[in-house]
């Protein structure tokens, strides 16, 4: 019954109002100038977390997401955000818009053929192949979680052709490029004097079982790492999102990959009397022992 009444809200909701050619509105959702943009910090300091909740964002712009990390999103629609609905009342606005999220989130990687939301499979049998496809990507972001496996620093001179193009044609292709690491010198130096801005991200605190994060960005580097002596161009505190969380497996590495150990246990349930027995016989034990 509670799911037939979900049915018929969101019936009612997209009917709501004249709908509109998207052929005449494509120019409204075309991309930015390309960039390259770097999350760095240690294990643990959201630095997933700040990527992923960036790609949500960029999703309900209306953006085209390639990743390599399994991510849940849903439909987002202006009619049913309480803050849009406000805001384009009061600027006397009449356009609201409905972005289909999944269908512009794309999932990649070199080791499975899990298809991802848009109903495709982008898999590839080596990271030559993966690298030529993303190429020749143009009008859109794309992320690389642990990106040291794909711009590793010990390639040095011997990064391909394919890889140069990746990083080096990004602003006129509006192909911006968005990698994550746990240090910016585990990088490719190449990649890493490319990058626009890095971001460095930091957990500050956890209350109450929600953390505290914050994202400072910097531009500048000092030899071959980022230059933190410097103020951050910009700072962003900010706490935990369960949206965010439950939008992406941390574990997704190890998807699809069985547990090398077995856990041997066994389990009772005990009431009120066996609780007290069991105590009068934990009592009996440390006298005896005495």
């Amino acid at each position: 019954m509670e799911q037939q009444n979900l049915f018929t809200q969101l019936e009612e909701v997209g009917s709501i109002g004249e709908k509109v050619l998207a052929s005449d509105l494509l120019d409204i959702f075309s991309a930015s100038e390309g960039s390259i943009n770097m999350y760095y910090g240690l294990i643990g300091n959201g630095k997933t977390y700040a990527a992923t909740s960036d790609i949500i964002d960029l999703l309900k712009q209306g953006k085209v997401i390639y990743a390599n990390w399994h991510i849940l999103v849903n439909d987002f629609d202006d009619r049913e955000s309480f803050l849009m609905l406000i805001m384009n009342t009061l600027l006397f606005r009449k356009r609201f818009y409905r972005i289909p999220c999944a269908k512009n989130l794309h999932y990649f990687d070199t080791d499975t053929a899990k298809p991802c939301q848009c109903g495709q499979t982008h898999s590839f049998d080596s990271t030559g192949e993966l690298v030529e496809w993303l190429s020749g990507l143009n009008d859109c972001h794309i992320f690389f979680d642990e990106g040291q496996d794909m711009f590793d620093s010990y390639e040095g001179t011997r990064f391909s052709k394919a890889k140069r193009r990746l990083i080096l044609h990004t602003r006129h292709y509006h192909r911006t490029l968005n990698i994550i690491s746990q240090r910016p010198t585990a990088i490719q130096v190449s990649a890493r004097g490319n990058v626009n801005r890095f971001y460095k991200c930091v957990k500050l605190a956890t209350l109450f079982g929600c953390p505290r994060f914050a994202r400072y960005e910097f531009q500048e580097m000092t030899g071959e790492t980022v230059d933190e002596t410097k103020e951050p161009i910009s700072e962003k505190r900010y706490w935990g999102n369960s949206e965010v969380f439950s939008a992406y497996n941390t574990d997704y590495l190890a998807e699809g990959i069985e547990k090398s150990q077995q856990v041997f246990f066994e389990a009772y349930d005990l009431t009120f009397k066996d609780k007290v027995q069991a105590l009068k016989n934990l009592f009996s034990r440390l006298k005896a022992r005495k």
